[in-house]
């Protein structure tokens, strides 16, 4: 903790002086200290975040260097600032006490009951939707709002269906399939063949092979366009090279925490067509690129890309095969970040996959660390 003994008093002094020419004459010098606040926050936080994982500190350092120069510079509209903000203390702050108060494998079993009751809401929109009739929205659904999100949900479970209730995969996959997951659909597969090659390599064979065939009947659909995952491929892809084209003009420091939204706004439909497609359109505007690691460049620059990239590789150079439960779930959230985007219970499934994953390395780490002193003493 040398660190803060010498970054609280700079802290300290700035925060008593600091002011910038920044908003209206009532508001300037609430602005530019609420930016150096969030930046004080996010220093102290990430010298916390860095004893746990060096790459995570980075991030949040990373992350609140991006939220003062965005609400300093007005970057954005304070409500997009303030939103993201918001929910980025909120993922570091879960990390950091899940890390803390060092969860267990055991605990990512709970997170079958609320998997289960969102694929029995599922089946029960799909078939009988009059009997959920005080949801707040229509259509495929689950409890998360949006079948694209639910979808993604459901895949981080399906190492845990693997372990706990191989029962239930056949309804897994059926509900996945039915909120027309496509990136769902591939993370459940990909992270159930990663814990089945590690757990049970006959059953691994057998899914392969049948996977296999499958793939070759579905390939022909795709291609003809008929099941609509080919157009929904189409335009991800131009979402991501748009967002790509727009970092581009930023690729350093970012656009600012909060800017995607109204930047992309002020983007014409016929201005926004991309690898033959268009993401805007005169009903919808692009609000995510579906994609979290071109997000985090967008918002805070070429840093947020590198050091998620270099935490996900010291993850995998991390495992073991007795964290295959934990390993195979961040396999799936990996693969939902890079082709959709996380809402608010997907993130706290992973970042607890996550603690938990650095939590049994942690101990592995110390256990290791006293057999060698026993053997050095003997």
């Amino acid at each position: 903790m040398k660190k803060v003994n010498i970054i609280l008093p700079i802290l300290i002094i700035l925060n008593g002086i600091f002011t910038y020419r920044v908003g209206d004459e009532i508001n300037r010098f609430f602005t530019a200290q609420l930016a150096l606040f969030l930046l004080s926050l996010g220093v102290l936080g990430g010298i916390l975040l860095w004893e746990k994982n060096k790459w995570i500190g980075c991030l949040a350092f990373v992350y609140s260097f991006g939220v003062f120069k965005t609400l300093l510079f007005e970057g954005a509209p304070k409500i997009f600032i303030f939103g993201t903000t918001l929910v980025g203390i909120a993922l570091f702050s879960m990390y950091y006490l899940i890390r803390h108060f060092k969860f267990k494998e055991e605990y990512l079993k709970w997170f079958l009951i609320p998997i289960i009751i969102n694929i029995l809401v599922i089946y029960v929109q799909k078939f009988d939707y009059t009997l959920l009739k005080h949801l707040p929205v229509k259509g495929i659904t689950g409890l998360i709002g949006n079948p694209g999100f639910v979808s993604l949900y459901l895949a981080l479970a399906t190492p845990l269906f693997l372990k706990y209730c191989k029962w239930g995969i056949p309804f897994l996959l059926g509900a996945i399939i039915i909120c027309n997951g496509g990136v769902g659909f591939i993370a459940c597969v990909v992270s159930g063949f990663v814990y089945l090659y590690y757990t049970n390599k006959k059953v691994f064979k057998i899914s392969a092979i049948t996977m296999m065939i499958l793939s070759f009947i579905y390939i022909p659909f795709f291609v003809s366009g008929k099941w609509g995952h080919k157009g929904e491929a189409h335009l991800r892809l131009a979402m991501m090279a748009g967002t790509l084209d727009g970092i581009l003009e930023n690729p350093i420091l970012g656009w600012g925490v909060g800017s995607y939204i109204p930047v992309m706004a002020q983007v014409k439909p016929e201005n926004s067509e991309y690898l033959g497609r268009k993401f805007n359109t005169p009903t919808a505007i692009l609000n995510h690129p579906h994609n979290e690691f071109l997000f985090a460049w967008w918002n805070v620059g070429i840093l947020a890309m590198v050091f998620m990239v270099l935490y996900i590789g010291s993850l995998f150079r991390k495992f073991t095969k007795r964290k295959i439960l934990s390993f195979s779930i961040i396999v799936a959230g990996v693969i939902c970040m890079s082709g959709y985007f996380l809402r608010l219970p997907t993130w706290v499934f992973l970042l607890t996959a996550l603690g938990i994953y650095e939590n049994e390395e942690e101990d592995n780490g110390k256990k290791s660390g006293f057999k060698k002193t026993c053997k050095a003493k003997s």
